[in-house]
Formats: C-alpha cells, sequence, structure tokens
C-alpha cells in the first residue's frame, strides 16, 4: 500500500558543510553518515525539547533532510539562522518540486523487486536510486516499508507502475491505526516541544558519544541518571476517547493520551505519556469519563535494542 508522504518537507542541502551544520545542532552522530545511506536525528531545544525529527539521505554531494509533517520552511529557516559567517552551506526548499511517498505491506519487496531488481535495500536506513527515484528502506509497517523520493515527474512514473502491479493507495485511517499498534511516533502527536526524544523512545537517534549540540546537556543527564520523568507507552481501551484525555493512577494525574485509533468495532489502541512511576506492562490507568486504560508495553526503541 502507498501512502502519500508530500505533507513533510523536503530540503537540499550542498557545499562543504552540508553534515556538519546539522552534526552539530541535532543529536544524532552524522559524522558516521556514509553515502547511500540515511540517518534519523532530532533538532532539540536549549533544554532538550524536540523541534523536529529529521531523516538525513546522504547522496554524495547532496544531502536531502526530510522533515516532520508541515515542518518544510521552518526547518529550513531555523537551519538558516544557524549558518555562521565560517560556515559553507547552501539550504533549499524542493517540497514543489519533489514528492515523497511510503510503500508498505507485506509484499512490498517483491512488488518493488520484480519492476526493478536493484531496488531493494537489504539494510535499515540505506537506499538506492533507481529510475531516478531514491528507495529507502526505513523501519517496517504491516511487513516491509520503503520511501520513496525523488523528482515529481520520476516519482509519479514509479507510483504508476506500482499501481499497475497491483499496489493500492493506503486508507489514512488504516495508516494511523498501523502506526499507533507500531508504537511510532508522529510529529504533531508525540512529537512536540513538550517531550525529549528519550521519553518518546527515539534512543536510536541519539548520540551519547559524540560532541556538543543543541539541548545534549539535559539529554545527556537524563540517559546517565537513568531518571526519564515519563515514557511513552502503547495503549489499549474498550471504548472511544479523544486525543488529549487525562489519564489517571489512584485518583493521580500520571499522563495523557496523544494518539487513538479503533482496533475493531469493540476495542481501541492508543499511544500516550505516562510517568515513568507507574509504567508496567498491563497497569490499569483510569479516566475521568470512567472507561479504563490498559497499558500494554513501552513504545519506541529502548536502550540496548
Amino acid at each position: 500500500m502507498l501512502q502519500n508522504l508530500n505533507n513533510r518537507g523536503r530540503l537540499l542541502l550542498t557545499d562543504r558543510d552540508r553534515l556538519a551544520l546539522i552534526h552539530r545542532m541535532s543529536t544524532n552522530d552524522l559524522n558516521k553518515l556514509q553515502p547511500g545511506y540515511a540517518m534519523p536525528t532530532v533538532l532539540t531545544s536549549p533544554i532538550g525539547r524536540i523541534i523536529d525529527q529529521l531523516t538525513m539521505l546522504h547522496a554524495g554531494e547532496q544531502v536531502f533532510v526530510i522533515t516532520g509533517q508541515g515542518r518544510g520552511e521552518q526547518i529550513r529557516s531555523y537551519i538558516q539562522r544557524n549558518i555562521f559567517f565560517n560556515d559553507k552551506l547552501k539550504v533549499s526548499d524542493v517540497s514543489a518540486s519533489t514528492g515523497l511517498y511510503a510503500l508498505y505491506g507485506a509484499d512490498a519487496s517483491q512488488k518493488l523487486s520484480r519492476l526493478y531488481p536493484e531496488a531493494d535495500p537489504q539494510a535499515e536506513y540505506q537506499f538506492a536510486k533507481v529510475a531516478d527515484v531514491f528507495v529507502l528502506k526505513i523501519k517496517p509497517l504491516a511487513g516491509a516499508g520503503y520511501w520513496l523520493f525523488g523528482e515529481t515527474a520520476a516519482l509519479d512514473n514509479l507510483l504508476e507502475q506500482l499501481r499497475s502491479a497491483g499496489v493500492q493507495d493506503a486508507d489514512p485511517a488504516a495508516i494511523e491505526r498501523l502506526r499507533i499498534a507500531a508504537g511510532y511516533p508522529e510529529a504533531g502527536h508525540e512529537i512536540t516541544e513538550d517531550y525529549i526524544p528519550l521519553e518518546t523512545g527515539l534512543w536510536d537517534h541519539v548520540s551519547f558519544s559524540k560532541g556538543c549540540y543543541t539541548g545534549q546537556e539535559i539529554i545527556a543527564r537524563m540517559e546517565s541518571r537513568g531518571k526519564l520523568a515519563k515514557m511513552l507507552v502503547r495503549l489499549a481501551f474498550d471504548a472511544p476517547l479523544p486525543v488529549g484525555t487525562t489519564l489517571f493512577a489512584d485518583q493521580e494525574k500520571v499522563g495523557t493520551l496523544t494518539s487513538a485509533a479503533p482496533q475493531d468495532d469493540q476495542h481501541f489502541i492508543g499511544l500516550g505519556y505516562v510517568k515513568t512511576a507507574v509504567v508496567q506492562d498491563h497497569a490499569m490507568l483510569n479516566t475521568e469519563s470512567g472507561i479504563p486504560v490498559q497499558i500494554v508495553d513501552i513504545a519506541g526503541v529502548q536502550p540496548g535494542k
């Protein structure tokens, strides 16, 4: 199934410091990023809160940046403001001339390989370029996951071939349900300036061995002390609840529901932030409406995984 991701910003970085600037601004070690691979990283505020989650694609002399939903212009401006006189970097917003789709499903790899045998990268965050489109292997959803990114005409041609091969466009509600079930955070829901990357489970987006970056002191302190104020968890409940619902444990406010979707006619799933002290698999929480909410498990990538 195909998901339209054109609401994500797409930036192009060129010149000498195309990686160096974002390396010193964000959480991951971009010095280790090699051509042909992508790397997730997070821009954080001085107090370690998430500004945006980025995916950096290293295509040699060009580095592409995929931003969160609706954040392209804001992130381009933010990067531009942090370029100093001795930096050599040009930032261009290429959102209007490019497109971005996701390809998901158990047969996604098979469909790609039939069209282009060389189009199936083996490692997560590795990409290949086929028919002028970058095919990036990402975290799986419903079996496998790829981002398809390129100039609009080339991408449209590849999408047409995939649709002719039987790949269908995804229902947004189905994608949202799968995202929540997988425990993947999303901009505007779990990825906001209310939280730090470690609380969101983005441990694989953070390097603890690189030098300084904006917000590094706060994030490093939380990691070294092993004390997060809250954690992102997967939730289950048996009646609809609106996003923003307050979660309670013994009448104490302990969390907030950040995403929700129906699992079937009688069951619902969600993501939410809950105080670390009460996080335990299958623990039961309460809501003001009297609907019980069960913690399924911790979402995201945890330390050592």
